[in-house]
């Protein structure tokens, strides 16, 4: 479930993970929130804070992506692609993301990624 809302005037969403984890579960959790909570990069989602209580479960605050996901948008083409320009630009700024991943002592890797997981904000940048 996510929510949309405002946090000292930046635009947020908030994701509500499952509410039953394993003690293991919660470690990995933990572990990559801190990791996150360290990152600085233009084409990395800005993470804002999270939250755990038994009633709601895990909840992560972050920076509002208004531009969709990008399953998404190749779904809204019917077919048609997202066009060699964008293709290109899209695959520079995940290039640019996975670069200064890699790039950290140790590397980071991001296990997940995959058109849902690929967002853009209100003006379309990865």
């Amino acid at each position: 479930m996510v929510f949309h809302g405002s946090f000292r005037q930046l635009e947020v969403c908030v994701k509500q993970l499952k509410k039953k984890f394993s003690i293991n579960d919660l470690k990995d959790i933990r572990q990559e929130i801190a990791l996150w909570r360290s990152m600085r990069h233009p084409n990395i989602v800005l993470f804002i804070g999270a939250s755990y209580s038994k009633e709601r479960g895990v909840q992560i605050v972050m920076e509002d992506m208004k531009g969709g996901d990008l399953l998404n948008r190749v779904k809204k083409t019917n077919g048609d692609g997202l066009g060699l320009a964008s293709t290109v630009l899209n695959g520079l700024g995940i290039s640019k993301a996975l670069c200064w991943l890699h790039g950290n002592d140790p590397p980071i890797l991001h296990r997940d990624l995959k058109p849902d997981n690929i967002l853009f904000d209100y003006y379309g940048q990865v």
